[in-house]
């Protein structure tokens, strides 16, 4: 096994925070706006329905929270926000340690290497688009040269939602 050093492990960390910050706001986010669209529309669906017996307006509105909840239900947005913001603290802490710690000694080296290890084996797949921006912003924060990662047109659209073969 090759022997990690203090800056991959520094810049795992940076992408890895950098990442988990981003998955968990977005997460967060829009369970919080599909929440909003659910109670605005059930209202007004209700609403519609008590005064005026079921117009368009209502039938859109029932659509609008019925696939509202089926995203929340499905996709378990809240649940994965509240992951993501754990990864980020764990990572984060990591991330600390190895900034205060320049001249790290071998078993520093291999507890950080651990931690990154048990870290990274409760991860979900990453989406490839946003950890390939992660990953270019931590190059770019580092002041480190070299080629970035290539994100496609299509990626960069829908970096939080989906990811596409590479």
């Amino acid at each position: 096994m090759a022997e990690i050093g203090r800056d991959d492990l520094l810049f795992a960390a940076e992408v890895a925070t950098r990442y988990h910050r981003r998955r968990a706001t977005f997460l967060a986010d829009s369970d919080r706006l599909l929440t909003f669209f659910q109670l605005l529309a059930g209202a007004s669906a209700f609403g519609t329905l008590i005064t005026a017996g079921g117009t368009l307006f209502a039938q859109w509105a029932t659509a609008l929270v019925t696939g509202a909840a089926t995203i929340q239900a499905v996709f378990g947005m809240s649940v994965a926000a509240c992951r993501h913001e754990a990864w980020l603290k764990r990572w984060s802490d990591l991330l600390v340690d190895i900034r205060l710690n320049v001249n790290p000694d071998a078993a520093t080296l291999a507890s950080w290497e651990r931690q990154r290890a048990m870290i990274e084996q409760e991860h979900v797949g990453e989406l490839r688009a946003l950890e390939r921006d992660c990953h270019n912003k931590a190059r770019r924060a580092l002041g480190w040269q070299g080629e970035e990662k290539r994100i496609g047109v299509m990626q960069k659209l829908l970096i939080q939602v989906v990811s596409f073969p590479t």
